[in-house]
């Protein structure tokens, strides 16, 4: 039996400045949140170098540029240069006779000491590319490590339009190999790439020191 209305206990609906009270209260959490959210954000992008938005996002290319496709590079015919590591305190001799850049994504450096390949990555108009080469010795085909190769260059029709240097370093990443950039290309068509190596040596025809260019096609 149901007992009547005026002995059952009262239940009392908030009032109208209770419910903005908590509406505010919320709004404010809600607030607070997204300050807390964005702040996170920019503290991840200062340690981490990750972009606080995704409009940040470096650029990617489509196409791709890569090697000039040509003839095999051959300057060297049989001739091999065996390494003196400690020649690289020797008098230095100014460097190798210039050779042409050579075609496709392998070849021997100037001097015959080495065997280079490479790859690129984001090797486009303005857009940050990278190098991806293997090094190996013409004297037994040993991978080279600690050559810390450095990258330089210029457009083939242009010597004094140079490529940006957009704060490269070299990653050793183990058996001859190194990922070195990132680089720019502030404009479309045929480069000249140079890969220095070992520059903490000086040059004589036996030292580590050496280089190598390539024509690299950047659309």
């Amino acid at each position: 039996m149901r007992p009547p209305e005026s002995l059952m206990p009262s239940r009392r609906l908030p009032s109208s400045s209770t419910m903005r009270r908590g509406t505010h209260s919320r709004a404010a959490y809600l607030g607070r949140a997204a300050v807390t959210s964005f702040v996170a954000s920019a503290l991840l992008a200062l340690l981490f170098g990750m972009p606080a938005c995704a409009d940040d996002a470096a650029k990617t290319c489509d196409p791709e540029g890569g090697p000039v496709a040509g003839d095999a590079d051959l300057h060297c015919g049989t001739k091999v240069v065996v390494l003196a590591p400690d020649a690289c305190t020797a008098e230095d001799d100014g460097g190798p006779a210039e050779v042409d850049p050579r075609y496709n994504g392998e070849g021997e450096d100037d001097d015959c000491k080495y065997h280079v390949t490479w790859t690129a990555t984001n090797a486009c108009f303005e857009a940050d590319a990278y190098f991806e080469i293997t090094l190996s010795s013409r004297f037994g085909n040993a991978p080279q490590v600690g050559a810390a190769p450095r990258i330089e260059g210029h457009l083939a029709n242009d010597v004094g339009h140079t490529l940006v240097d957009a704060d490269q370093r070299s990653v050793e990443l183990g058996g001859g190999r190194y990922r070195v950039g990132p680089v720019r290309f502030d404009a479309t068509g045929e480069w000249v790439v140079t890969f220095h190596l070992y520059e903490d040596c000086n040059h004589t025809e036996s030292s580590p020191r050496g280089s190598i260019s390539f024509l690299v096609d950047v659309p």
